[in-house]
């Protein structure tokens, strides 16, 4: 699957429904543990004008495949690049969640708990 989706991504659907196909096909690498090509493809989603309102989705859901991969910086990263205003409430809290978590990953504890703090 990966090697088609690599062969002929160019005809990948735009918007939502291509967003969609990319994101099962992510879930379906890290299944296999090929987490570098899950984080490349949603990378590369990410920087596409098309991504639209899924742009959250798939910033947290990158920033979850790096946190996995031991990338906390890069986790901060496309969570930051995917930020947008009037989040749900349950989004905006499992992204807080998976920032904190970067933060403590990367030693920074009392921003972490600061950002926790803010939730409760």
């Amino acid at each position: 699957a990966l090697s088609l989706y690599q062969r002929f991504k160019d005809l990948m659907p735009p918007g939502a429904s291509g967003v969609r196909a990319a994101m099962q096909l992510a879930d379906q690498l890290l299944q296999v543990d090929l987490v570098d090509q899950a984080d490349a493809m949603l990378q590369e989603r990410l920087n596409k004008q098309d991504a639209g309102d899924q742009t959250v989705a798939i910033g947290t859901r990158l920033a979850t495949i790096r946190l996995i991969a031991r990338d906390p910086d890069g986790a901060i990263k496309a969570l930051d690049v995917s930020e947008q205003p009037g989040l749900a409430a349950d989004v905006q809290a499992k992204r807080v969640l998976l920032r904190a978590r970067a933060l403590a990953d990367l030693q920074k504890t009392d921003a972490a708990l600061a950002l926790l703090n803010n939730v409760a």
